[in-house]
């Protein structure tokens, strides 16, 4: 494998191993993702901030507001 093929296979793989924050929607690699639970369901966030975020919103009984004016997350392609 040459090393114009050893970077393009890197990229493409970066792509596919990375999410987007629920919260914030700042892209994290697979392999750093914060795991937590909000709203019934588990969410891939990128750090600790954002998961203590979601928590507060939780047990404050704010979880409709925050959903009302939360803007959907988009992708970078």
């Amino acid at each position: 494998m040459g090393i114009r093929q050893f970077f393009n296979r890197l990229q493409q793989t970066t792509k596919q191993e990375s999410v987007a924050c629920y919260h914030c929607g700042e892209q994290v690699s697979l392999r750093r993702v914060v795991r937590a639970d909000f709203n019934g369901a588990s969410r891939e966030l990128c750090c600790h901030g954002c998961a203590a975020v979601l928590m507060m919103i939780e047990t404050n009984g704010l979880i409709d507001v925050y959903l009302s004016n939360k803007s959907p997350v988009k992708p970078v392609s």
